[in-house]
């Protein structure tokens, strides 16, 4: 049978099996940290060694500028879906330190008109 509808009504397969990081002990660290709430200006940092990546399955995807990319985008990916899907308005970024890939979730935005104010007040000077 043949039906027009609009794309947003298309029902999506549910989810079978768990993401790789989601079975980690660092991804449930991280959500308990999460819900019980960062406040602004504050950061959840969350040190990865490459032999996580290795344990955890999470393989690098080829990008430009590096051979092989960790599998810290994986997880920066994952993270931001949980945290739209929790309505949360935190950042997370990615960071390469040395040996370690750094995630970092940081507190809620200022609304856009704070941080205009913030940056304009100081011009002129």
């Amino acid at each position: 049978m043949l039906r027009r509808m609009k794309t947003s009504e298309i029902p999506k397969r549910a989810r079978k099996s768990e993401s790789l990081f989601e079975v980690t002990p660092e991804w449930r660290q991280l959500r308990d940290a999460i819900d019980a709430g960062i406040k602004k200006g504050e950061s959840l940092w969350l040190e990865l060694p490459p032999k996580f990546f290795e344990r955890a399955g999470l393989s690098g995807q080829p990008m430009a500028g590096r051979q092989v990319a960790s599998g810290c985008y994986a997880v920066q990916r994952f993270l931001k879906k949980y945290l739209r899907a929790a309505g949360l308005n935190y950042t997370v970024r990615v960071q390469h330190s040395g040996h370690f890939d750094i995630i970092r979730v940081d507190g809620p935005k200022l609304p856009l008109s704070v941080t205009h104010k913030r940056a304009t007040m100081h011009v002129g000077r």
